[in-house]
């Protein structure tokens, strides 16, 4: 009723309106539960653009009475805000849970580059595949930064992200990856070597192909670009 958001009573009960649904709920367990606080609110308040609404989100996401996806949405929907909630997002990449670690990472996309390169070293050795995907999206942002001057110690972090993906290198979406890196830290010849390792793993791995035609068009070379698409 607050936020006209779908319900499940009313999914069946279509001929009924969604006031209907939550007075039958306040007759079985009491007007009360209806106070209760929701995870909903914070989400609705942050896609409006409300005032202290990234606060919110922020204490969601430490609320460790909360389930792990309510969580990792709290921490994923920080991710344009460059300051609220940097100590929770810190604890939250040391979570119990995978997917909040990995939203974790997510959630410094617009931090500061030498915070991210940080906050997110805990992550280069994760035990689990998909927080290391997550934390690897982000290193390519902080080797973007890197350029521009960070600190060398995190650099020196930040190279092993070159690393965990040749391990994998039959994998064309592993290829793809390093080439990523490569073209973000301007070496080319060597983002051009794994775009094109990629397509020979993988002819129809259309990300590689998308962004091999596109390091050509960024390089004059439009017409190795034009038979990228054409083989494609």
């Amino acid at each position: 009723m607050k936020l006209g958001t779908p319900n499940a009573c009313n999914a069946c009960h279509a001929d009924k309106s969604a006031q209907w649904a939550a007075d039958q709920v306040a007759s079985w367990y009491g007007h009360k539960r209806r106070q209760e606080p929701h995870y909903g609110e914070a989400f609705a308040a942050a896609r409006a653009g409300q005032p202290g609404a990234s606060e919110a989100l922020a204490r969601l996401a430490a609320d460790l009475q909360q389930p792990a996806i309510v969580r990792a949405t709290a921490l994923a929907s920080l991710r344009a805000d460059a300051s609220t909630g940097m100590a929770e997002r810190i604890s939250a990449t040391r979570d119990a849970d995978a997917e909040v670690r990995a939203a974790a990472a997510d959630s410094f996309d617009a931090a500061p580059a030498t915070q991210r390169l940080y906050a997110l070293s805990p992550l280069l050795s994760d035990p689990v595949r998909g927080v290391r995907i997550a934390r690897r999206v982000a290193c390519r942002r902080c080797r973007q930064a890197d350029r521009r001057g960070a600190a060398p110690d995190p650099r020196r972090r930040t190279d092993r992200v070159h690393r965990g993906p040749a391990r994998l290198a039959r994998h064309a979406r592993a290829r793809l990856n390093l080439a990523v890196v490569h073209q973000n830290t301007g070496r080319l010849d060597l983002a051009e070597a794994h775009y094109l390792a990629a397509l020979k793993i993988d002819p129809d791995f259309t990300p590689a192909r998308a962004n091999l035609a596109h390091l050509y068009n960024q390089t004059g070379r439009n017409a190795d670009a034009e038979r990228v698409l054409t083989d494609g």
